[in-house]
């Protein structure tokens, strides 16, 4: 446990994406949208898989992680249009709005994050 604690603080980005998806699982819950159900889905399933994915890049680093992290990322931001919650954020709907924004964001820092993890594992190898 002390190894993966050193390891998850070791590669913050990494420590990071894992505080995201778990943000991202229970974001339905604190900022009400549960009840939009492929929101609320959504929330779920990608949350774990963020987390899971961060748990297995802080035991052991392969480029295909982050290559997955960067798919989740773009799906993320666009999957408020794709599954049609964001039309209701359009006409102030707050829990589809706080939805849309939580996707979105979650999605940008998870690009970021990701990229950024790939750059600095890559320079680290190459150094």
């Amino acid at each position: 446990m002390a190894d993966f604690m050193k390891k998850a603080t070791g590669t913050w980005q990494d420590g990071l994406m894992l505080l995201l998806g778990i943000w991202l699982f229970f974001s339905p819950w604190i900022l009400g949208f549960a009840g939009i159900q492929l929101a609320f889905w959504n929330a779920l399933l990608f949350g774990v898989i963020l987390a899971g994915l961060s748990i297995a890049v802080i035991t052991e680093f392969h480029d295909w992680e982050e290559w997955v992290d960067l798919a989740v990322g773009v799906w993320l931001v666009v999957s408020p249009w794709v599954l049609g919650f964001a039309a209701f954020a359009a006409a102030a709907d707050a829990a589809a709005y706080a939805a849309t924004m939580t996707f979105v964001a979650t999605g940008v820092v998870t690009l970021a994050l990701a990229a950024w993890s790939l750059r600095h594992h890559h320079a680290a190898h190459a150094a």
